[in-house]
């Protein structure tokens, strides 16, 4: 098998899973989902999905789910031949650590789980990391831009040996921010934080990668929803004549201070797309104008992406969200999990033990070379992907979104 994922694997996933997103039926809540049962007597094996299938993520983590699951049923007749049958193993974490470590408690024992796709959010993660890790299990994480995922201590050291990440750095979104706002070929920039330091960080990346022509104005709102901003802060606001405004905080903070600023005009860059997504379906009319960061990058913008002559649903609708980098790398996670299925014997070996074919897994997915709907895929030393898109796009819900090209950014220090 070429160390390249199937061309035909990745463009008929992009399509399939944005066709499909719009059917899949809602998930039972947090508990023990149902699982597909076996249905020929080849031998079984498991990969989870960890991700927030209930609750105000839901609409991230299903995507992911739908697209591992269209992966794995692309390719379940090659499996099948190898002698496996391979089921997708739901776990719903609702978006909170407490949840995910719960669930993730279910897979130590479970001999035939080779591996774990997952979560989308940072604190799930680290919360899930050293039980997988204990029991050897490959955990592939779409999302969650904790630079201590992945890398911990001084010297710097590797956190868990068996997590890899396919997404960017949170501190990565400051950097590629700053790209897209040169390609505007703005003039000055106003950055906000809400102070804390992941968002700190986060703006400090962004400053770092302006221009020197670009004239950049730093302040700091905290929970402007709860306490409005001062008629000072305002007035400073304006009198810098953003031509891009940037903000990293709390969704609710972001319209609330939009609203104060009355500057309609300015585009108004942040971060977080969970929540500003529901927010833009509650409130449409309030949300009009304001650029999103897709944290991901729609599949149309993916580098592995290839238009499709099927119909798929358009982006935004309401009866379906582009999936963005959490499905695409879903898709990809699994492809390179099914790949060594397919490769190495020991997975449908009745002799092997469950440690022996996570271990195999594990050793596959570190030294990976692949091509993927998120692009290249190379971990470093750490677990980190060594490179992955990041996409922005004017998300109104009055218009048709207008997605730009996803930057590719570098994920090493």
């Amino acid at each position: 098998m070429s160390k390249a994922l199937s061309r035909t694997v990745v463009m008929v996933a992009a399509a399939a899973f944005l066709a499909q997103l719009a059917g899949c039926g809602a998930p039972t809540e947090p508990g023990r989902l149902a699982e597909p049962t076996a249905t020929t007597s080849k031998t079984v094996r498991k990969i989870a999905v960890l991700a927030p299938l209930t609750g105000t993520q839901a609409i991230q983590g299903r995507g992911l789910l739908r697209a591992v699951e269209l992966a794995v049923e692309k390719r379940q007749a090659a499996l099948e031949k190898s002698g496996i049958e391979l089921i997708v193993m739901p776990l719903d974490d609702r978006g909170e650590s407490s949840v995910g470590q719960q669930q993730a408690t279910r897979l130590p024992d479970d001999a035939a789980v080779v591996g774990l796709i997952g979560s989308v959010n940072s604190l799930v993660n680290e919360s899930v990391q050293p039980i997988v890790n204990n029991a050897g299990i490959a955990m592939v994480a779409p999302g969650g831009g904790a630079t201590t995922l992945t890398t911990r201590g001084q010297p710097v050291r590797r956190a868990f040996r068996t997590f890899f990440r396919l997404c960017a750095l949170d501190v990565n979104q400051g950097a590629a921010t700053s790209r897209w706002v040169s390609r505007g070929k703005a003039t000055s920039v106003v950055l906000i934080t809400d102070g804390q330091l992941e968002n700190r960080l986060v703006g400090r990346s962004l400053a770092q990668g302006l221009g020197k022509g670009v004239r950049l104005t730093t302040l700091t709102v905290a929970r402007a929803s709860q306490t409005p901003p001062t008629a000072a802060v305002l007035a400073r606001i304006r009198q810098a004549k953003p031509a891009r405004i940037v903000f990293y905080g709390n969704p609710d903070d972001a319209l609330a201070l939009r609203a104060s600023l009355k500057l309609p005009r300015v585009p108004f860059l942040t971060a977080g797309s969970i929540a500003l997504d529901e927010a833009a379906q509650s409130d449409p009319a309030a949300w009009a104008g304001v650029q999103f960061s897709t944290v991901g990058a729609v599949p149309q913008s993916l580098p592995g992406f290839r238009p499709s002559v099927a119909p798929s649903p358009t982006p935004g609708s309401a009866e379906v969200s582009p999936p963005g980098l959490y499905a695409a790398a879903g898709t990809d996670a699994a492809n390179l999990m099914i790949n060594q299925l397919l490769t190495d014997r020991i997975y449908a070996s009745t002799s092997a033990t469950s440690g022996q074919r996570r271990k195999a897994m594990v050793t596959a997915i570190s030294k990976a070379n692949a091509v993927g709907l998120t692009g290249r895929i190379r971990f470093n030393a750490f677990g980190q992907v060594l490179q992955a898109p990041i996409g922005f796009g004017t998300f109104t819900r009055l218009d048709e979104p207008a997605w730009q090209p996803a930057i590719i950014v570098s994920t090493q220090p």
